[in-house]
């Protein structure tokens, strides 16, 4: 029940203010900018106004335009930073600053917004809000390619799922798609097929065409042919119509491996060539890094070596990108912790203090039973001591853990450098024996 107020006591207050919202893409509905923004000293049309543009950002972000998002926060922020109260309206904007942050690439930066918004759900008691949070956590290290991490924050964000917030459904099919990445196949068909049976929107959202994507993808590896190129064709059909390019890059890198799976390599070039059709190589950006894998083995298929090498090279760039996101994100999430812990010390102490400083003053009014106060102010200091022992040790506890953590990452990041040099010398060797060939033939044919 605690949780289901995360998100329906912040619509509630401006549910008269807001027009009906049909689908999550249905922007046009929202008609914000067509009134100027409340600027007199009323705090509730402030917050209605802000609220209001909340939930345009979310529309936006979900819809895959960030600009528009990242406006609409800017504007929204505006109007209540100057309060200086830490309510849900604040981290629900800190929840999507964190977000377009992750989006826009600044992985510290999101995991300090999501901490913000954290604490600030945790100290309202908002556990569905506080939920979704981790959900959101999970989600960026899946993303990046940590699925341990990331499952264990799915795993810690189950009751979010029992909430109807707005991000619910794509924090699903995110733990669906990492759940398909390490090989639970059926625990992830499980999730996905239940977002789709849930979803009684006739509209197509992005969510629903990345469940149809991850389901064609699992499909795929049991040899369900027929049944992975039924939802890929859904999924990218629906990327089309909601305009997510992202979304459908990797739509197309599945295409490929589906048509390579089949032996179609003709196909698979084709889709290949259509995917890359006006793009420079060397510019692009995170969305390609599948499409630039499939397209380095389809070339490689064909003999096109200095293609594949490109595409390699390629590949071989954003990965490296992704690594480094998943090493900052995790420093910053370790920084992050930490400050949580000492912040929940400091708070600690305070309230010791007022405790103390109330025994004192409680033992200057009552005089006479002050061995009672004596011995219940030495109890006090004996739990303070324990307590800060007990802090100091799981604190030592979690820097070994990390410690720990971050020597296996170098350790599997040198080796995926190792094999992809492996693989570049390959390539290489691959090339020059090709052109050594080519100059054989040359000379013959010159000589004949």
């Amino acid at each position: 029940m605690a949780a289901a107020v995360c998100f329906l006591a912040a619509g509630t207050a401006v549910a008269a203010a807001l027009p009906a919202l049909d689908s999550p893409f249905a922007e046009e509905t929202l008609d914000l900018h067509a009134a100027p923004i409340v600027t007199n000293s009323d705090e509730v049309n402030l917050e209605r106004t802000a609220e209001a543009l909340r939930r345009e950002a979310a529309i936006h972000l979900h819809a895959g335009h960030l600009e528009k998002a990242r406006r609409a926060v800017s504007e929204g922020w505006a109007l209540i930073v100057d309060r200086d109260v830490d309510d849900q309206l604040t981290g629900e904007y800190r929840l999507l600053q964190g977000r377009i942050a992750w989006v826009s690439a600044d992985g510290a930066l999101a995991i300090e917004r999501l901490f913000q918004a954290r604490r600030i759900f945790s100290d309202l008691g908002l556990t569905g809000c506080h939920a979704v949070v981790l959900g959101w956590l999970g989600s960026m290290f899946a993303e990046a390619g940590d699925y341990e991490t990331a499952l264990g924050y799915f795993n810690r964000a189950a009751n979010a799922y029992e909430t109807d917030h707005f991000d619910t459904a794509l924090i699903k099919a995110t733990h669906g798609e990492a759940l398909a990445q390490i090989g639970r196949l059926l625990d992830a068909k499980t999730l996905l097929r239940g977002i789709l049976s849930e979803n009684d929107d006739p509209k197509p959202s992005r969510t629903d065409g990345r469940a149809f994507l991850s389901l064609a993808s699992i499909e795929r590896q049991q040899s369900q042919y027929t049944l992975a190129f039924d939802y890929l064709d859904q999924a990218i059909d629906i990327f089309r119509t909601v305009g997510s390019d992202a979304d459908l890059r990797n739509a197309l890198a599945e295409r490929t491996d589906l048509a390579l799976a089949q032996g179609d390599l003709a196909t698979a070039a084709t889709v290949i060539e259509n995917g890359f059709d006006g793009v420079e190589t060397s510019q692009t950006g995170r969305p390609f890094r599948k499409l630039h894998d499939a397209a380095s083995r389809v070339y490689g298929l064909k003999g096109d070596w200095e293609q594949a090498y490109n595409h390699q090279m390629a590949y071989r760039r954003l990965s490296d990108q992704a690594a480094m996101e998943a090493a900052s994100m995790n420093v910053a999430l370790r920084e992050a912790e930490f400050q949580t812990a000492e912040q929940q010390l400091r708070i600690e102490r305070l309230r010791n203090e007022k405790l103390r400083a109330a025994a004192e003053l409680d033992l200057v009014r009552q005089r006479e039973p002050r061995q009672r106060s004596i011995v219940a102010a030495s109890v006090g200091l004996t739990v303070l001591a324990i307590f800060i022992v007990a802090l100091v040790v799981m604190y030592q506890v979690r820097v070994r853990q990390v410690n720990e953590r971050l020597r296996r990452l170098v350790r599997r990041l040198r080796e995926e450098v190792a094999t992809r040099r492996r693989a570049e010398a390959d390539l290489r060797a691959a090339r020059d024996k090709a052109e050594a060939a080519d100059r054989t033939k040359s000379t013959f044919l010159a000589s004949m």
